[in-house]
């Protein structure tokens, strides 16, 4: 990775952005597997030490019409401009190319789930994981309003998305994902919570889903977690390993400042009970006393 970090210094930044171009299309013609991930990972760490202005155009010009479902063609079949999305995401999202990124996905089409479908899109659930990689790197202080507006706007899709009662379930897992994501982002409170009872409703006891809203809880400011204790304490009472993750945010939680107090004693109850559990009675009394 050092001599990617270097080439644009060596080769320049038009020459390295060709390059990358040239990574894509290797990428694309190799087909699907192991190998279009790490030339995604590859391509994502060069263009992170290209100039901000040129990998915006960058982007414009050669992902834009990699995630066009009109343009995809043999590349939809392989997943790659979804892979190369999410690796571009964690690099850019804080930088000119972050709304880009999200206007794109934005307008893609293929996330989209119509009722009476009789099936999914090939490509919905990677579409998905990408908008909430997305979502979450973005710096939302800087965004404009009308950026801003781009994450309401894509936390309303989702809403509408999750709606539909015959969403299969990985993609309504995905969507759940993205649309929290875009709560703690913009602060809503309200809708979190809402989106939190929609989990306990329709996502319980599914291992994918269960990882999903213990990364939330963990994750959530305290004023976020009001009427969060049933799925908290869900978490902690299911089996291994998804009981890892609810005993992690339940960690987290009794860490956390401003939860309200009927979650935060739920958290407390679940990681005492716990170190009881595994035969440490001395440790947990005193973890107890020291919450």
């Amino acid at each position: 990775r050092s001599l990617l970090q270097e080439l644009p210094r060596w080769m320049g930044a038009q020459r390295a952005l060709a390059w990358a171009q040239t990574l894509v299309q290797g990428a694309l013609a190799g087909g699907p597997g192991r190998q279009q991930s790490q030339m995604a990972s590859c391509i994502a760490v060069l263009l992170a030490h290209c100039p901000a202005d040129r990998v915006t155009g960058w982007v414009q010009s050669v992902l834009a019409p990699l995630l066009s479902f009109q343009q995809q063609g043999d590349a939809a079949a392989s997943g790659f401009p979804w892979t190369l999305a999410r690796r571009l995401a964690a690099v850019l999202a804080r930088g000119p190319a972050g709304p880009l990124l999200l206007s794109l996905l934005e307008r893609s089409t293929e996330p989209g789930f119509a009722p009476g479908m009789a099936s999914e899109p090939p490509r919905a659930a990677p579409a998905l994981r990408c908008r909430a990689a997305l979502v979450r790197r973005l710096a939302v202080r800087s965004l404009s309003d009308a950026d801003a507006g781009l994450l309401k706007a894509c936390g309303e899709q989702m809403r509408a998305l999750l709606s539909h009662a015959g969403l299969p379930v990985k993609l309504r897992i995905e969507a759940w994902g993205v649309h929290a994501e875009v709560c703690l982002q913009l602060g809503m409170v309200d809708e979190l919570r809402i989106s939190m009872r929609y989990a306990l409703r329709h996502l319980a006891g599914l291992e994918r889903a269960g990882v999903r809203v213990a990364d939330v809880l963990a994750r959530a400011p305290g004023s976020f977690l009001e009427g969060s204790g049933a799925a908290l304490e869900g978490l902690c009472g299911m089996s291994w390993p998804l009981r890892v993750a609810g005993l992690a945010a339940a960690a987290v939680v009794t860490q956390r400042e401003a939860v309200p107090r009927t979650v935060w004693e739920t958290a407390k109850q679940a990681v005492v009970a716990f170190m009881e559990e595994c035969g440490m009675p001395a440790e947990a009394q005193r973890l107890g006393k020291r919450l």
